[in-house]
């Protein structure tokens, strides 16, 4: 049905479901659509009003909005091809909603409370979503009795010893992607589900880095010592990243302690082990290793099915067994690889009707796997990590001359560029205001016999490696 020949303020008399249901048919014949796009996307849209210029629509989830917002090009041209002239769809998440609703009904004193922090957090990733394995049950029975620690202690802060807080700190340990953060975000969302306005903060270490140096430039350690040290829980993502940075060592050596001393609890994660994190000072090591040490290592292929096979049904759609296994065994090493490969199958499905099979999941494969792509890492990405390692402006490690510890740094950034890039020395040399390739291969050489004389140099290097190899 058109409504070609009726007036804006005709069609408002209209029934609003009428209306939509002939936008529908138009959407349904749209080449450009597939049925499988119409059936799962557009066939949940309910019709609102319409309100001035704007068609109001309503759908239950934010991801089937952010779907059908993909195809918003195709839903004006529906509304209008119908109506006549055009309206802007604009489409509501009942659960955004009623999440703005819930907000709305806080008081000044919830909304300002440091439990606001918690909206950083996943709420997929749960203890219940986690696959465990053989390979990942300490850090995972561990992260659960944080969490059923801490809402004892919050449930009966009468009852709480210093004593009875075991675990303090825990400290995760493990390679990129395998579930250390799934298992900061589920301590948080366990201990949420018992104690809504419980303190807790969960943040990366580069944040807490950034707010560190804001607070320094705009002199606002109140602020900084408020957000960090009046909770109860804090967990840290990738603590490495203080490494080098002794006076943020020293400011969150006094955080840990301003939260422990007070009965809160903290949760780490890192790359490797409190032992093997460079420049770290004695006593956070120390404080580290006092508590407990759980380590998560790659899963061994039965348990990497188990996750391919979880996150397939948690999705809603099918994948033949045969694609599930090929999948596991292809991807040994990172789970959020196979997170990746099946969210792509999954969108590939969705958008397009195409049901996954070996080979499409090998493509799928390719275009995360970064194990034989090095080159993936870009010189820029390179350059950035080192000076941000080694204390330095970006600029002036790409530019000639400077201090000494400027031209260590530009020696230490041509020679990872060689090693994960494998560019040729004029190549590499271009990048740094066009030095000659003799100059490069001095720089690589130096870094090299210097690896081999100095252990610390030799850590330094590997972790700028390790920490941009991870990023791929």
């Amino acid at each position: 049905m058109s409504y070609y020949n009726l007036k804006k303020e005709e069609l408002l008399m209209k029934n609003i479901q009428e209306v939509w249901d002939a936008i529908m048919v138009v959407l349904k014949n749209d080449p450009t659509l597939s049925d499988a796009v119409y059936a799962a996307w557009f066939t949940c849209i309910k019709p609102v009003a319409i309100e001035g210029d704007s068609l109001i629509l309503s759908v239950e989830g934010s991801l089937q909005k952010q779907m059908i917002e993909k195809f918003s090009v195709n839903l004006e041209a529906a509304i209008e091809a119908t109506v006549g002239f055009p309206l802007q769809p604009v489409i509501r998440a009942e659960e955004e909603e009623q999440a703005k609703a819930e907000d709305a009904r806080h008081d000044a004193r919830l909304r300002h409370d440091l439990s606001s922090y918690y909206t950083m957090v996943n709420a997929f990733y749960t203890f219940d979503t986690f696959v465990v394995g053989p390979t990942s049950d300490l850090a995972y029975y561990a992260a659960q009795a944080v969490a059923k620690q801490v809402v004892e202690n919050l449930r009966h802060p009468e009852q709480r010893t210093f004593q009875n807080i075991t675990n303090n700190p825990l400290f995760i340990w493990g390679g990129s992607g395998l579930g250390k953060t799934h298992l900061l975000h589920a301590i948080c969302n366990e201990v949420h589900s018992h104690v809504p306005d419980a303190k807790l903060l969960y943040t990366t270490c580069d944040s807490f880095v950034n707010d560190y140096m804001d607070a320094m430039n705009n002199k606002t350690w109140s602020e900084f010592r408020q957000k960090y040290r009046d909770v109860k829980l804090l967990l840290i993502d990738d603590i490495q990243f203080l490494q080098k940075k002794e006076q943020m060592q020293v400011e969150f050596f006094n955080t840990f302690e301003a939260i422990t001393n007070f009965g809160g609890h903290v949760v780490l994660t890192s790359d490797r082990r409190p032992n093997e994190i460079a420049t770290l000072t004695d006593r956070l090591r120390s404080r580290f290793e006092r508590g407990m040490l759980a380590d998560i290592q790659p899963p061994p292929i039965e348990t990497r099915l188990l996750i391919v096979q979880a996150k397939v049904a948690a999705l809603g759609f099918h994948m033949d067994k045969r694609v599930c296994e090929y999948i596991a065994r292809e991807l040994k090493t990172n789970v959020r690889q196979i997170e990746g490969v099946i969210n792509r199958l999954h969108g590939e499905y969705l958008l397009a009707g195409t049901v996954p099979n070996e080979k499409t999941a090998e493509i799928a494969i390719s275009n995360v796997r970064n194990s034989d792509q090095p080159v993936s890492v870009t010189v820029e990405r390179i350059i950035n990590e080192v000076a941000r390692t080694m204390d330095v402006n970006p600029d002036d490690i790409r530019s000639k001359g400077g201090n000494a510890q400027i031209r260590k740094a530009r020696k230490v950034a041509a020679y990872i560029i060689r090693e994960i890039t494998r560019m040729k020395t004029k190549e590499i040399g271009n990048e740094f205001g066009g030095l000659d390739h003799s100059t490069i291969s001095y720089a690589t050489a130096n870094v090299e016999a210097k690896m081999k004389s100095d252990s610390d140099f030799k850590q330094m290097v590997e972790d700028i490696l390790n920490n941009l190899k991870n990023e791929c």
